[in-house]
């Protein structure tokens, strides 16, 4: 093997390797972000409560935990 093929072997390991972390770190950043989301519908399912107000705020009608529309 030549000189310039030892470089070039070299520096397309070097190129892979940091394409690969860039697509890694990607991945997390999606990942840390669905979590995030999760998170927040979790509490905010966990928090909810059956509308009692006399008129109906965004329910049709009062008393529903859910509406089909």
């Amino acid at each position: 093997m030549s000189k310039k093929q030892g470089h070039l072997s070299i520096s397309g390991v070097f190129i892979s390797g940091f394409r690969g972390q860039r697509s890694a770190l990607s991945s997390q950043r999606l990942l840390d972000q669905t979590s995030y989301a999760l998170e927040y519908m979790s509490r905010a399912l966990r928090m909810a409560s059956k509308q009692t107000a006399d008129i109906p705020a965004c329910l049709s009608q009062d008393g529903l935990n859910y509406e089909i529309t």
